[in-house]
């Protein structure tokens, strides 16, 4: 009880519902994420995973490795994501099993908040470590999305959505955010992805949200 006390004074919250223009995280940066989605209907299941974010809006790219993803407890090997919008591509590829797909994509978006949501200031610590951030809240149909970032400089910390007609809970947490790209090698096609045609097969992980890094 005492640790719930105190974990509640640390954290002071005023609500506003207003409208503001869009916040926007920067054209450059690499970050971590973390990621839980839970379903319970119509079977219970657990998915959960990290990974390593690679966004570069002035070349079009942006690249996801996936690691340790487990379904329900289980091991999931997961493919290596690489949206490569100058060409108009997305490559997902396994360099182990030597697998690599390939699709066609529109164009590349900056990672933003939309605008027109409900926002709830929070101050996060305490004295000089106080950290202070905005949650966006929207709701559309029968989903709710719950997005939180610095007041500041628009950094993600983490995002929620909820489906009231399907009990779904999609969890994401953000951290190690860094500006700017260390290794642009990262944005390199694998050769394995040279040899191969597009082709219009739908990619399930890409069409569902399960590991959708930014799912706003």
């Amino acid at each position: 009880m005492m640790f719930l006390l105190v974990i509640g004074l640390l954290v002071i919250s005023t609500y506003m519902h207003t409208t503001e223009s869009c916040c926007c995280m920067p054209e450059k940066f690499e970050l971590h994420e973390y990621v839980e989605d839970i379903f319970t209907w119509p079977s219970a299941m657990i998915q959960t995973g990290y990974a390593n974010i690679s966004f570069d809006l002035e070349v079009k790219k942006s690249v996801f490795f996936f690691y340790d993803v487990k379904l329900n407890g289980k091991d999931v090997p997961t493919p290596t994501y690489l949206f490569d919008h100058s060409s108009g591509f997305l490559y997902v590829y396994d360099l182990r099993s030597k697998y690599c797909k390939k699709m066609p994509i529109g164009r590349m978006n900056p990672v933003c908040v939309p605008a027109n949501q409900s926002t709830d200031t929070t101050h996060l610590g305490a004295a000089k470590e106080m950290l202070s951030v905005k949650t966006y809240q929207s709701t559309a149909g029968n989903q709710t999305t719950s997005t939180t970032v610095t007041k500041e400089k628009c950094y993600l910390i983490s995002s929620e959505l909820n489906d009231s007609e399907y009990p779904t809970s999609l969890r994401k947490q953000f951290y190690g955010t860094t500006l700017g790209i260390k290794d642009m090698s990262v944005f390199k096609i694998p050769a394995i992805c040279k040899k191969i045609f597009w082709n219009t097969q739908e990619i399930p992980e890409v069409s569902r949200r399960v590991f959708h890094p930014f799912y706003l």
